[in-house]
């Protein structure tokens, strides 16, 4: 059936088993932690329904919250390397799209990189940084509308929601 081959894995760095949690990464309100800022509201104020790590090793996470790290960011925020707040993406305020108002629940649920360093993003908006765009944009790689691309109308059936996006 076919050759069958032995190989030796070496691991050259695990300080961890597989599953743990990787203490380093954005590191919070942990006792433990005495020689870093105390961060008493340490990730997502939600639901993070996508991410997507870029070739960098910088994270970008979308879902229904409103802030990460206790840092205005609505439904779409990029992390560092070491999963602190990359404050480059999305740095003026407004941008993103709203999570939740009065009357309203909208969220980003998939964010899928295309080449270039850009990104499609779906899910449950009427807008993107104050444009019209139902459930389907194109950002930038710093977190701002690609006004050069047009989705038309979008995705406005009733529960027009986009839950994934892939690219061909």
């Amino acid at each position: 059936p076919g050759n069958v081959s032995d190989i030796t894995i070496q691991i050259m760095y695990n300080d961890h088993p597989p599953g743990a949690l990787d203490d380093t990464h954005n590191r919070d309100w942990d006792i433990a932690t005495p020689d870093v800022q105390r961060n008493p509201m340490p990730g997502a104020n939600g639901i993070v329904y996508s991410l997507s790590v870029q070739p960098d090793s910088r994270t970008v996470i979308a879902g229904k919250f409103s802030a990460f790290n206790a840092v205005p960011r609505y439904g779409i925020a990029r992390l560092s390397q070491d999963g602190t707040l990359d404050h480059s993406f999305l740095e003026r305020e407004g941008d993103g799209i709203p999570v939740t108002d009065r009357n309203h629940n909208y969220f980003i649920s998939t964010v899928t990189p295309l080449p270039g360093g850009k990104f499609i993003v779906g899910g449950n908006f009427p807008s993107y940084g104050g444009v019209t765009r139902y459930n389907v944009a194109q950002i930038k790689n710093d977190g701002s509308l690609d006004t050069s691309v047009s989705p038309g109308i979008g995705s406005v059936a009733p529960n027009g929601t986009i839950w994934a996006t892939a690219v061909q």
